[in-house]
């Protein structure tokens, strides 16, 4: 393995994906002498690709310089271990990464780090250059057309949007409590006893209960909430207690026997 090689190929070349992986790989068997003789079939297994996009890899590699034939293969040259004849591939000489030209700048070719640096200190790069994600204010705001297009689709999405058309999803709706029989351990705790506090309901609310209790129990009387149940009953023990109008009959009954009384002379 040439680490020189390796580290160059890695940093240094700009080339497609596919030829810089070819490349890659051909460093990785290069000796100290830079030479070396993969086949292709093992290039292609090792880089994950065909045969040959191998082939048409090394042709771009050695029309570019990169790459220098120096010994072609040809004829059965050994058995693999399955028993596969193969030729004898050919002997590849790497060439110096420093001393080959940029095709496209036709200078020494720079790292990917290098060019990013360079193209960040430079204010018109930043300005003008689509890749770097940037470009002059001045040419975004002087096409009227695409201007007129911006407008024109922000108006329609604004027209078809209505307050009515918006769905408003109501909360979803709280399970009704399963009605059961009156639990047999029923206690009346301090909010219950607040809460006849604050109603001035003045009934022995002890008695009342068991009078509850006693009664539904009788009944067999089924209840999705038996607070609210004993409030209500709390409520009509107060109306039930208190004292009644007397009926017109006994009214009645009582004058007469006040004017009898008037004239009894026995005293």
């Amino acid at each position: 393995m040439s680490l020189k090689h390796l580290s160059d190929t890695i940093y240094k070349v700009d080339l497609p994906c596919t030829t810089k992986m070819v490349l890659i790989l051909l460093a990785n068997y290069a000796n100290e002498k830079s030479e070396c003789y993969p086949s292709k079939a093992h290039l292609a297994k090792l880089g994950g690709m065909t045969e040959r996009t191998v082939t048409n890899s090394m042709k771009k590699l050695i029309e570019l310089g990169f790459v220098e034939v120096i010994s072609q293969g040809g004829g059965i040259h050994s058995t693999d271990l399955e028993g596969k004849k193969y030729g004898k591939v050919n002997r590849y000489r790497l060439a110096d990464i420093s001393n080959i030209a940029n095709p496209e700048s036709n200078s020494p070719l720079e790292t990917d780090m290098e060019r990013d640096s360079k193209d960040d200190s430079n204010p018109e790069s930043l300005s003008s250059n689509p890749e770097n994600g940037s470009a002059n204010p001045e040419s975004l705001s002087s096409n009227p057309e695409r201007d007129s297009y911006n407008s024109l689709i922000d108006s329609s999405i604004d027209s078809q949007i209505d307050s009515k058309d918006i769905l408003v999803v109501p909360p979803k709706p709280k399970k009704p409590k399963r009605a059961s029989a009156v639990p047999d351990e029923f206690l009346v705790d301090q909010r219950m006893l607040d809460w006849l506090t604050e109603n001035q309901i003045t009934t022995d609310w002890r008695t009342e209960t068991n009078k509850f209790l006693d009664h539904h129990r009788a009944k067999g009387s089924i209840m999705a909430d038996w607070v609210a149940a004993w409030r209500t009953w709390m409520r009509n023990s107060l109306k039930f207690s208190a004292p009644r109008p007397m009926p017109p009959a006994t009214a009645k009954q009582q004058v007469s026997e006040s004017l009898t009384n008037i004239h009894d002379t026995d005293w």
